[in-house]
C-alpha cells in the first residue's frame, strides 16, 4: 500500500516503513512538502482503494508511535466507504483516489481545524501574538521574533495542550520524537530560550518534579511573570 506523507522530514519514511513491516504490514511511502516545514508531518494518506481493511491495521501499527499519535490520518478509497458516512478505524477523512493537490491540501487544512495536534495554525493561537506559520515568526508588541524550527514545534505543541501538564518525557517523544536519543535536559533548554524570546507573552508555568504547563486565558491574566512556581510534591 502506498502512504503519502504531507510535511514533516524525509526520515519519517524510513521509521513509518519499519513502524509498519514489524506489525506485518509492507508500505511504501512519498513525501510532498506542506507550508511550514513543519518537524511532524501534517498527515498521512493511505491510499487503500478497495482494500481499507488493510489500511485501519496499518494505521493502529502507526499509532502505536507517540510520534505520529497526534498526525491526522486520511483513507483514499475507490469508493465510499461502506455504511454511508462512518469512517472504518481511526481514519480522519477520506478522499476518493485518484485526488489532486488541492483536493488534498484543503482536505489536510479542515483535518487541522478538526483536529487538535494535527498542525495548522488553529492551534497556535496565544493573546496577543501573531504567527507566521510558514516562517516560524511571532509578532507580539510591535516585536518580530524568530523562531528556530524546534523552538517552533515546541511552542504550538505547548498551545495545543494548552491548559495541560506536560511532562518533560511528553515533550521529548512528541517534539523531538521517539527517535531522539538526547537527554531531558534538551527540552529545559528550548524552553528557557522560548521563555529569552517571548517574555511575559509566554505564560508558562514550571511545575516542579513533572513539567510545564501553559497556562490558560483565564489564568495566565494576572501572571506579570512568564514563570511561575507552585509548591508541589516532587516525588514523581
Amino acid at each position: 500500500m502506498l502512504v503519502a506523507i504531507i510535511g514533516g522530514q524525509a526520515k519519517d519514511e524510513e521509521h513509518l516503513a519499519r513502524i509498519a513491516a514489524s506489525a506485518g504490514h509492507q508500505l511504501e511511502f512519498y513525501r510532498t512538502e506542506a507550508p511550514g516545514n513543519d518537524v511532524r508531518p501534517r498527515a498521512l494518506v493511505f491510499e487503500a482503494l478497495d482494500r481499507a481493511d488493510l489500511a485501519v491495521g496499518a494505521l493502529r501499527a502507526v499509532r502505536q508511535d507517540p510520534y505520529f499519535d497526534a498526525v491526522g490520518a486520511l483513507l483514499a478509497l475507490s469508493e465510499a466507504p461502506a455504511g454511508g458516512s462512518e469512517l472504518p478505524g481511526e481514519f480522519d477523512d477520506f478522499v476518493f483516489h485518484p485526488y489532486t493537490r488541492q483536493e488534498l491540501q484543503l482536505r489536510v487544512r479542515a483535518l487541522a481545524r478538526r483536529r487538535p495536534g494535527a498542525g495548522g495554525s488553529d492551534g497556535t493561537q496565544l493573546e496577543g501574538v501573531a504567527v507566521e506559520e510558514a516562517s516560524r515568526t511571532l509578532h507580539l508588541e510591535g516585536r518580530v521574533v524568530q523562531l528556530t524550527a524546534r523552538e517552533f514545534a515546541l511552542f504550538q505543541h505547548l498551545c495545543e495542550w494548552r491548559g495541560k501538564v506536560l511532562s518533560r518525557e511528553h515533550l521529548l517523544t512528541r517534539v523531538w520524537g521517539s527517535r531522539y536519543s538526547g537527554g531531558r535536559r534538551t527540552v529545559d533548554i528550548h524552553v528557557r530560550r522560548l521563555r529569552a524570546k517571548l517574555g511575559s507573552s509566554l505564560p508558562l508555568e514550571t511545575v516542579r518534579g513533572v513539567g510545564y504547563r501553559l497556562l490558560p486565558p483565564a489564568e495566565s491574566q494576572p501572571i506579570s511573570s512568564a514563570v511561575r512556581e507552585p509548591t508541589l510534591s516532587s516525588s514523581s
